[in-house]
């Protein structure tokens, strides 16, 4: 009997492209094997091939994950949760490849599709390791398409949403939080072997301290393109930059200092001597003026030891 995988491929690419009919039997065929414990054959009902991109994706409140089975959004069973507040924002960097889940159209007003928010749903489920989660305020923003990336090659996003859950989360490390996250959004086909999910921003909006952020806003642009506006980070970079720019600071002041110090050594050598020099032609103009009309050069050489001798021819 061959392997789930391996005969679920060979059915989605018979003739190249796939169909509603082999995806279904992909996603029945795995999700007979699942095991989390909570996918049905009713759920494969959700699979179809989008003819754009020829290949197979889980439509409605529902994701596929990699080895083809469609998933749905955490059941969570508490009364509390519809009404629980945000405790949390999250901002995450995705790098991801067009798609049945992630459009240009989409894109292009800013807009989430739903299989999208179930995998950010069931990404913060598995990070908190409950399912007594409220995914909120949901924004899916533009950056930069990557250079020489065009058509279906790789575009970069900001994700942001807020969360929820119960027991109320009383304290998360962004570190692990990121793992998690991202451990359990690389299940599923929207972020392939070319994706990528990392953690820009988590803060417990809860402390007062926190407000001092501005929440991510989408804004528009020229191209109609969008744009995620706002201080995501910028408490945080404010000390940063100013001990930065303190030590800027203080190099360029020992810079000039230096500068100064060494440009008045050699003013003050210079003039020591040119008074030196003015001193020694003072001495041989004085001597000139007393009578002595000998060439320097000869009186010089007077002076020394012996010349007298050389001179008469002694």
């Amino acid at each position: 009997m061959q392997s789930g995988t391996s005969a679920s491929r060979r059915l989605v690419n018979i003739g190249n492209r796939c169909s509603d009919d082999t995806c279904a039997a992909f996603c029945m065929h795995n999700s007979s094997a699942a095991v989390d414990g909570e996918e049905s054959a009713e759920l494969c009902q959700h699979a179809a091939c989008d003819a754009e991109f020829n290949r197979c994706w889980c439509t409605g409140d529902t994701v596929r994950r990699m080895d083809g089975a469609c998933l749905g959004a955490p059941r969570p069973g508490s009364l509390a949760l519809p009404s629980c507040q945000a405790s949390h924002s999250a901002l995450f960097f995705l790098a991801s490849a067009y798609g049945p889940e992630i459009r240009k159209e989409q894109i292009a007003v800013g807009n989430i599709s739903r299989s999208l928010s179930v995998l950010v749903w069931r990404a913060v489920a598995a990070a908190l390791n409950t399912t007594e989660v409220l995914v909120s305020d949901l924004q899916l923003a533009r950056q930069e398409a990557m250079a020489g990336m065009s058509g279906g090659g790789l575009i970069t996003l900001d994700l942001a949403f807020a969360f929820c859950a119960e027991p109320e989360v009383a304290e998360l490390d962004p570190a692990k939080f990121e793992v998690a996250y991202r451990t359990e959004s690389q299940r599923y086909t929207i972020f392939d072997r070319r994706g990528t999910v990392r953690l820009v921003n988590l803060r417990d909006i809860r402390l007062p301290s926190a407000g001092t952020e501005a929440p991510a806003v989408p804004t528009r642009l020229p191209d109609g393109g969008a744009r995620l506006r706002g201080q995501q980070g910028a408490s945080d970079q404010g000390p940063l930059l100013v001990g930065i720019m303190c030590i800027v600071g203080v190099v360029m002041v020992f810079g000039i200092l230096a500068a100064a110090w060494s440009l008045w050594r050699r003013r003050h050598r210079l003039k020591v001597a040119a008074e030196e020099e003015a001193r020694r032609e003072a001495e041989e103009e004085g001597e000139g003026e007393s009578g002595n009309h000998a060439p320097k050069t000869f009186r010089r050489r007077l002076a020394t030891p012996g010349a007298l001798t050389g001179v008469m021819g002694v």
